[in-house]
């Protein structure tokens, strides 16, 4: 049976959900960062004046020396940056999306390093912003959220607007992707590369299932959501594959903000699920996703939302759908951008006992943090102020959550902020971790400086006293034992030079440090090269050596921090 109908030119699923098996595991939320993206602008027509879109991207590069190449497929165009920084690219009002049931207005995003993409989809006051998730973090499955109700609209408005808008785009591959419901509906759709198919969805059966034979990207939008005074909001969000679901989420009674009655959870589900704390004070048995009352306050005064499965959870206000972070996904730092001329925040979420570790940029953050009734969280609103900027708020021992919410005449609209970093340092935030490790081969100097450079390291150079104490700390705590080795010896990145006999770092370092052994080191004809024995004391003292001695390496990669100004 076929799935779409016609409504004058639009068509209009009717669908009921499917019951499907959970998947076992959840990977996590999904990432920010990555090397390529694909996306599109979906119809905005809340702002009833004869404006033109505004709508770009906001490239963030990770590093240095990157260079970016935006197509988008329907106009022929290419535009390539190198960046350094954070950049704006505007796209032409044109490839925002109209009522065709199949389009190539789509934009491929391709970089040589990692960057985090946000579009900001704009006419006039009408405004969403979203990250924009990888490729490799798009999925082969995914539920619709049940479809919120609403107020009626306004009858002069076309009924086609009336309704929300599934938007599945391919990548690179030719790929089949079947919308389906529970008693065998069907509908079978075949995308080029980087084609898309935009559906409309009917509110009167439940929300379809997607399954495609290649990961696609998949956006939910509404043109124009009715709500009070004659007007209505545009909606767009990215949904997220059941690779990124969870069972445990966090709500706080900021995001209602004088819109209690107009708020209500949507959560997705793909099979029978119990709400084992949330709304409403008794156990809740759902068979498929459902629309939830918002409560302010949980049953105890919990903050917790919990199911017995994985779900996908996101809370709806007019102007505002935002998809909820599992904690199991929460992160340690995040970059948020606040937008010319409007009001900008940010809704943080952090462990109770450790707030203080929360920074922004090179300064601790100077909030009041409110606790979360039933958890160990806490959670405080950051003020950004009105004008256009990049802001990284980071933690230098745990694990957060971040989400940014944007103001304008009243009117909230936000999404999850952009992870850039799962791993906690107190040094800031971190886009690659040090690395320590004791080479698996044994050889002379010169060999074993190239072993550490074919594994992208270097034969560690110990210049300072605290830089030796925080490398060997590493070696005792690692699981590598060195077995069969003269007195547990191993080379560094310290060698005299042999036309002065002066020693050196590999590194270029000043050799103003030292921990040579007792009587060492000898003379230039004793040993040219330095190791260094791995007492069982701790000690870690120095010797010379010659060069040709089979030892093992110490290989060493510095850390890589984002920057934070």
């Amino acid at each position: 049976m076929a799935l779409v109908t016609t409504m004058g030119v639009v068509p209009v699923i009717l669908l009921v959900l499917a019951a499907f098996d959970s998947v076992s595991t959840a990977l996590s939320f999904p990432n920010s960062f990555g090397k390529e993206f694909i996306t599109a602008f979906p119809e905005n027509i809340a702002f009833y004046h004869p404006t033109q879109p505004y709508n770009r991207i906001v490239i963030t590069a990770l590093h240095s020396d990157t260079t970016v190449i935006v197509k988008m497929k329907e106009l022929g165009s290419t535009d390539t940056r190198n960046l350094n920084v954070a950049q704006e690219v505007v796209i032409p009002g044109s490839a925002e999306l109209k009522r065709s049931k199949f389009s190539n207005n789509t934009i491929h995003v391709t970089s040589n390093n990692d960057i985090i993409v946000l579009a900001i989809s704009q006419r006039g006051e009408s405004i969403q912003t979203t990250v924009v998730p990888p490729v490799e973090s798009l999925g082969t499955e995914y539920h619709v959220p049940p479809i919120p109700e609403m107020m009626h609209p306004q009858p002069q408005i076309d009924p086609g607007n009336h309704l929300f808008r599934l938007i599945i785009i391919n990548n690179k591959e030719t790929n089949e992707v079947t919308i389906s419901g529970p008693a065998g509906e069907n509908e079978t759709v075949s995308l080029q590369p980087f084609q898309l198919v935009q559906l409309w969805l009917n509110r009167s059966l439940p929300e379809p299932h997607v399954l495609a034979d290649h990961p696609v990207a998949v956006l939910y939008s509404h043109p124009c959501a009715a709500t009070t005074n004659c007007t209505c909001s545009f909606l767009f969000s990215p949904l997220y594959p059941v690779t990124a679901w969870g069972s445990e989420y966090l709500v706080h009674p900021s995001l209602e903000n004088g819109a209690l009655n107009e708020t209500t959870f949507l959560l997705t589900t793909n099979q029978s699920v119990s709400l084992l704390s949330g709304p409403p004070t008794e156990p809740l048995q759902l068979q498929s996703s459902h629309e939830l009352p918002f409560y302010p306050f949980l049953p105890g005064g919990s903050s917790l939302v919990k199911t017995s499965s994985l779900v996908s959870l996101t809370l709806h206000r007019p102007g505002l759908l935002l998809s909820l972070i599992p904690t199991h996904s929460f992160s340690s730092c995040y970059l948020l951008h606040s937008l010319n001329a409007m009001k900008n925040q940010a809704l943080l979420v952090a462990p109770t006992a450790q707030t203080e570790g929360v920074q922004q940029g090179n300064t601790a953050l100077d909030v009041t943090w409110t606790p979360m009734m039933g958890t160990e969280y806490s959670w405080a609103l950051v003020d950004f102020g009105t004008e256009y900027r990049k802001h990284v708020i980071w933690h230098s021992s745990s694990k957060m959550a971040a989400y940014y919410l944007g103001e304008t005449n009243g009117m909230v609209f936000g999404n999850p902020a952009a992870s850039v970093s799962t791993d906690p340092d107190s040094k800031g935030c971190l886009l690659r971790p040090e690395v320590v490790t004791l080479g698996d081969e044994q050889g002379g100097w010169p060999e074993s400086l190239k072993y550490c450079q074919d594994q992208g390291y270097s034969l560690v150079s110990l210049n300072t006293e605290e830089f030796l104490l925080q490398v060997t700390n590493k070696l005792r705590e690692s699981e590598t034992q060195i077995q069969g080795q003269t007195q547990g010896q191993v080379w560094i990145g310290l060698r005299r030079s042999s036309l002065t006999g002066q020693w050196y770092w590999l590194s270029k370092a000043a050799v103003s440090f030292s921990h040579w052994a007792q009587d060492e080191p000898g003379t230039p004809i004793q040993g040219q090269c330095a190791m260094m024995t791995l007492d069982p004391q701790g000690n870690y003292t120095w010797s010379d050596q010659s060069c040709c001695e089979a030892l093992p390496a110490v290989c060493y990669r510095e850390p890589l921090h984002f920057p934070l100004q």
